[in-house]
């Protein structure tokens, strides 16, 4: 692979989002503005409940 052949993805932060948010919700939002690689959303070690806010990246060439 030479170097011009990388793929990053650029991660977007999304804060406030409800409890019941899943990332198939934040996947179907997004992907209006483009391929969307991955949703990430946190949850509490103890909890085991979502924190709040999320991550959606897009490739980045």
């Amino acid at each position: 692979m030479s170097r011009g052949d990388t793929t990053f993805n650029k991660s977007l932060f999304i804060k406030n989002i409800a409890d019941e948010t899943r990332t198939t919700d934040l996947k179907n939002v997004f992907s209006k503005y483009g391929h969307v690689a991955d949703v990430y959303i946190p949850v509490d070690f103890y909890t085991r409940k979502p924190r709040g806010f999320a991550y959606v990246q897009y490739p980045f060439h």
